[in-house]
């Protein structure tokens, strides 16, 4: 749960950011968040069973991955598009099966 905590702290100071700029419309995306991230969560948390340890080791190193460079956009260090590394979590489970198939 770790990098789910520094991820929520950047969240929150992003937030807190984006509400002094745009106001309290930023508030309101609480709704949205709290659907997706929550379904998200309820579904790993009944299917958890079903994924082997190492495939969920590697999911979260794609997860590590990802955050950090969500911090280096906002921190404006790099130009990267985290977006664009979402289909890497894709691949990682599809790669998995391969070499599970090969060995």
């Amino acid at each position: 749960p770790h990098i789910l905590y520094i991820k929520s702290i950047m969240d929150g100071i992003s937030s807190i950011i984006l509400a002094s700029t745009f106001g309290v419309g930023v508030l309101f995306s609480v709704f949205p968040m709290l659907i997706f991230q929550g379904g998200i969560t309820i579904i790993a948390f009944f299917y958890k069973d079903l994924m082997p340890l190492e495939l969920i080791d590697h999911i979260n190193s794609i997860g590590g991955i990802l955050i950090m460079a969500i911090g280096l956009k906002i921190l404006g260090y790099k130009k990267l598009n985290p977006t664009n590394m979402l289909p890497a979590l894709v691949v990682v489970i599809i790669a998995y099966l391969i070499q599970g198939n090969l060995v």
